[in-house]
């Protein structure tokens, strides 16, 4: 019995030491880190939240989180936290947050859920930082991308997709992750991607901008294997290992349909005034 309750002790002591780490760790992160219950009611603040917030830990437990999220994002924030509670985790997203004296910042967040001893999601916790201005330009671009009326898909130096807009996953039928890291030829016809490997080393050799509707007459490959018109517009980035293209796609499909419904039109008026010629020359020899 002497033994257990020994054992006990040195297990007990050990939680509590791990624990006590684990707090300083916390405490001492420059970024911030902050805990919530289900109601999300802040439980845990440490210096760092202090720190990118402006805010202290006294007057933050106890609160609400929603006390830090600006007005026009509190829909989206209570959604996430939605999700959260199910037992979603979500990482290195960009959002926007209110420092204690009013401003805004944009910080980088992730999110996980709390798990209690029987496994039951009981809160969530965040670690978040201010997003340097590098940063907020790059979420800016991915915005503007995302945003685009057309297909964008970015390619490096060896020809691997790098980054794909949502049009883009829509045109082309792929899952985002599915086309990261793939060869561009996937995006064409089997016909015509050893021909294009070739195509794409040249423009590299003398990389210059090509508007949309320059270029020559190119089909696109969806997933399911059914090709389609496209007007592709090129851009070069960088130069070296750094170099880059950025493509944007245009499908042609519907501008080819009306291309020829406008030609089979044509057709039918010049039959038709053919006719016409015919009948008015024979009522004339009557």
């Amino acid at each position: 019995a002497g033994e257990a309750a020994t054992d006990r002790r040195v297990a007990t002591a050990h939680i509590r030491g791990a624990a006590q780490a684990l707090a300083a760790i916390i405490n001492s992160s420059q970024d911030a880190v902050i805990a919530k219950n289900v109601d999300g009611i802040i439980t845990t603040w440490n210096d760092g939240a202090t720190l990118v917030y402006g805010r202290s830990a006294a007057e933050m437990v106890g609160r609400s989180f929603e006390v830090m999220i600006p007005p026009d994002a509190l829909t989206e924030e209570r959604e996430r936290h939605a999700r959260i509670a199910t037992g979603v985790a979500e990482s290195g997203y960009h959002c926007m947050r209110l420092r204690g004296d009013g401003r805004s910042i944009e910080v980088i967040m992730s999110m996980s859920p709390i798990y209690d001893d029987a496994g039951v999601i009981n809160g969530a916790a965040s670690i978040s930082r201010a997003a340097s201005d590098s940063e907020r330009d790059n979420a800016r671009f991915a915005a503007v991308l995302e945003a685009a009326p057309y297909a964008v898909v970015c390619v490096d130096g060896q020809g691997a997709i790098i980054l794909v807009n949502a049009q883009a996953t829509k045109m082309f039928g792929y899952a985002r992750h599915a086309l990261l890291g793939a060869d561009v030829e996937v995006l064409l016809p089997e016909g015509s991607r050893s021909r294009h490997v070739g195509l794409r080393s040249e423009f590299l050799l003398e990389p210059t901008t090509r508007p949309l509707g320059a270029g020559p007459s190119l089909s696109g490959r969806r997933r399911d294997g059914s090709a389609f018109p496209i007007d592709v517009s090129l851009a070069p980035v960088g130069s070296g290992a750094q170099a880059m293209v950025i493509a944007v796609v245009r499908d042609l499909t519907e501008e080819r349909l009306l291309e020829q419904e406008a030609a089979e039109k044509e057709t039918r008026l010049r039959e038709l005034a053919e006719d016409v010629d015919v009948v008015v020359i024979l009522l004339q020899q009557v």
